[in-house]
């Protein structure tokens, strides 16, 4: 088809300024494992914005709001980059900052910001990283593409189980050892 709107070369498109993602928990947590695990995958979800929109970030902040609705946020400058794996302990790093009151969390964000088109410019040491470590963010976002968003996740995003949930402990009581069936058309070798 044919528009008669105007072709705009990158520099003078409006650019998304920044990429958020939080959550409000269904019931306010001071666990810090499943917090940083809620960190991770809201992190995982904005970066996975940030590629499709195909940008670059220079900014990070992580946001939290505590019981008392009292709200506090750390931000940072970061190297510009389309990588949650680079991200990751940065964001965990001013999450630990913030997580100082000894009060229960309702609400975690992350945001990207200094959003910026184009590429990233590659490290020296890139080309001396195997091609699959290179390739994985693309295959992972072939396969959530395919499979659904949450088909496959980092580890540090998979929440944890709940002690209800966890399966019970094996038994501590020794068993006797498994032997072999016994075949009645071979010899008995034993």
């Amino acid at each position: 088809g044919q528009c008669d709107a105007r072709v705009l070369p990158d520099s003078q498109r409006s650019i998304q300024k920044q990429i958020s993602h939080e959550t409000t928990l269904a019931e306010d947590t001071g666990t810090r494992t499943f917090l940083r695990t809620l960190l991770s995958r809201l992190l995982e979800s904005a970066v996975r914005d940030l590629r499709h929109q195909q940008l670059t970030c220079g900014g990070l902040t992580v946001k939290l709001r505590y019981t008392d609705f009292s709200t506090v946020t750390r931000s940072c400058r970061i190297e510009r980059t389309v990588g949650d794996r680079e991200m990751y302990p940065i964001a965990q790093r001013l999450f630990e900052q913030l997580f100082t009151k000894r009060m229960k969390i309702r609400l975690i964000g992350v945001k990207l910001e200094q959003l910026q088109t184009g590429g990233v410019t590659p490290s020296l040491w890139t080309p001396l990283e195997p091609e699959s470590v290179r390739k994985l963010p693309e295959i992972i976002e072939q396969i959530r593409e395919r499979f659904g968003t949450r088909s496959i996740l980092r580890a540090r995003s998979v929440l944890p189980i709940a002690p209800s949930h966890r399966p019970a402990r094996p038994s501590t009581k020794k068993k006797p050892p498994l032997k072999p069936p016994q075949n009645p058309n071979l010899p008995d070798l034993s």
